[in-house]
């Protein structure tokens, strides 16, 4: 799991899906300290091992894994395609790879706004593209039966639930990290 932040959908899918192992790679290493002793808590450190990584350099020898998953963090790589190379080296011949991922509405013009809430949002700009290149960028690093599906319906209303939290004071960390002092 590339960029799995406090590793939340880790522990869900260890518990929900039975899971048996999970390597987690995140640069942050605040997130990745956070996330280790969320993990701990939950009495899931066998399962679950999670470490400071690049996704543009992950440390790991070709063919290592059958799945790869980036939920909601790709968009942050510098660059994504960069990322795309190293996920297909790493995984194993037939292997998945996962990613939730922004991007642009088909036919968006690249525009001086855009350019700037990119930069505000940590977004490299080499990674502003539509779908259509999306899947281009992901066959010309030797991926196939592409099925890129925008799930924006289902993400939207929690996203404007999530900025209203944040107008208010509160951010996602914050209750992640006070969910993770509460509960186990």
């Amino acid at each position: 799991d590339v960029g799995f932040g406090f590793a939340e959908q880790d522990l869900l899918w260890v518990r929900e899906n039975n899971v048996s192992s999970i390597i987690g790679l995140n640069t942050t290493e605040l997130q990745v300290e956070i996330a280790q002793e969320r993990v701990a808590k939950a009495g899931l450190s066998d399962r679950i091992k999670l470490q400071v990584g690049s996704a543009t350099q992950i440390p790991f020898s070709e063919n290592s894994f059958d799945k790869l998953t980036a939920l909601e963090c790709a968009f942050h790589f510098d660059t994504r395609e960069d990322f795309f190379a190293e996920a297909f080296r790493v995984l194993q011949p037939g292997g998945r790879l996962a990613i939730a991922d922004c991007l642009p509405r088909v036919g968006r013009e690249i525009n001086f706004w855009l350019r700037v809430n990119s930069k505000k949002m940590c977004i490299p700009f080499a990674n502003q593209y539509d779908r259509h290149t999306y899947v281009e960028k992901l066959k010309k690093h030797g991926f196939v039966n592409i099925q890129a599906l925008s799930i924006s319906e289902y993400v939207w209303p929690a996203m404007v639930h999530y900025f209203a939290q944040i107008s208010q004071g509160i951010s996602k960390h914050d209750l992640v990290i006070d969910l993770q002092k509460d509960n186990p």
